[in-house]
Order: structure tokens, then sequence, then C-alpha cells
């Protein structure tokens, strides 16, 4: 399991991918159980209205509403495997890490903390 914090100013400056997770090394890969995602509201919304991403490589293994970043202490948790997604097909990638990323550009203005936690098994090929 892994828990992070991330502070306004990462959120703020998160204007290219963020990396969450290392990549492991050789043949092994992520095999992400759960992703919960905690806004700890404080004054001020973000200014946001895409998607929050979490990925494997190239691969989308969770995503999150822009209100993620507007409600009260709001809490959201996606459940799965990076093996099955949209068609169920294999979609190992090994030695990569897993990246959170906001495709409309960072959020402007806000001043809330997010507190993630990520539960995952180490897989080798």
């Amino acid at each position: 399991m892994l828990k992070i914090t991330l502070t306004d100013t990462d959120i703020l400056n998160m204007s290219t991918p963020y990396e969450i997770a290392p990549a492991l090394g050789g043949t092994k890969f992520y095999d992400v159980k759960k992703i919960i995602w905690k806004l700890d509201y404080n004054t001020t919304p973000y200014n946001y209205t895409g998607r929050i991403l979490f990925k494997i490589g190239n691969e989308q293994i969770a995503e999150f509403q822009a209100d993620s970043l507007t409600s009260n202490y709001k809490v959201a948790s996606i459940s799965g495997t990076p093996l099955c997604i949209d068609k169920c097909a294999p979609l190992i990638q090994v030695n990569t890490a897993i990246t959170l990323e906001f495709p409309g550009g960072a959020p402007i203005n806000g001043d809330s903390n997010v507190y993630l936690e990520i539960n995952y098994l180490i897989n080798e090929i």
C-alpha cells in the first residue's frame, strides 16, 4: 500500500504527468487493486473541469471526475486490475511507473490537500 499527500502546490503545478510510484525495473509490474482519493477541502475550490487520470505507462487504470477537486472531503475509490480494462485484453506494462495526470492542464486556484491511498501487488512476468 502506498499513501501520498498532494499539497495544493503539487496540484497547481501538475501540467505534466506526476509520478506516483516509480518503475519497478526488470519484468516487474504493478497490479493495482484500489485507489482512494480524499480531498480535505480548505477554503477555495480548484478550478478544473476535465478528468483526472491514473495510468501505468499509456494505460489508464482509473479516472476521477473534476468534482473530486471541489467537494468537502470527498472519497472516491476505484477497484480493478490493469489486466482487464475495456476489452479485458492483457495490458501488462513491465518496468513502468504509476502516474497521475490532468489532461486539461493543471487546475487553477484551490488550496486543499488530496490524500491518496493506492493498494497494489507487485508481480513479475
